[in-house]
């Protein structure tokens, strides 16, 4: 009786001890990671061709990276009114009574920017009338001349 007892003792130690390291090694999973790698990201520019943009997802959220002839543009590619990821309109679409110049539009409010990020607000292009803000854009640095690092803001 006294050795059937230990043993389940032993046992349901056993068990406990398993629960907890299993737990710790979830939990941790879970944490945001210390290292320097999960605080940035590098994005090369050798794929991504002149007046093109790429878009990664870093942090949970797109962020595009355009390149010009001569300028590197970043921002977060979704829209800083309603959140909804940007949706491209190539140069010489048409857009409602006009012939696009080529850049991103919001498909929730309306909202229209160019591919530096900045909005362009022509009066009553939202049903509300209100300004749209430029596209938000991240911490990064430029790391020689082909690539962008993406950074945790400080």
């Amino acid at each position: 009786m006294i050795r059937r007892t230990a043993l389940l003792t032993a046992l349901g130690s056993l068990v406990i001890l398993a629960t907890g390291a299993i737990g710790y090694v979830l939990l941790g999973s879970l944490a945001p990671s210390a290292d320097k790698s999960s605080r940035e990201l590098d994005v090369g520019l050798g794929d991504i061709p002149r007046n093109s943009y790429k878009v990664v997802h870093w942090l949970n959220l797109p962020v595009a990276v355009y390149r010009g002839e001569s300028q590197v543009h970043v921002y977060y590619f979704q829209s800083p009114v309603s959140g909804c990821e940007l949706r491209e309109v190539r140069r010489g679409d048409h857009r409602g009574d006009r012939t696009w110049m080529g850049g991103y539009v919001d498909p929730c409010r309306y909202g229209e920017w160019d591919y530096s990020g900045k909005a362009l607000n022509r009066p009553g292009s939202t049903p509300g009338g209100e300004r749209v803000m430029d596209l938000l854009i991240p911490a990064y640095e430029r790391v020689g001349t082909d690539r962008i690092r993406l950074k945790m803001p400080t």
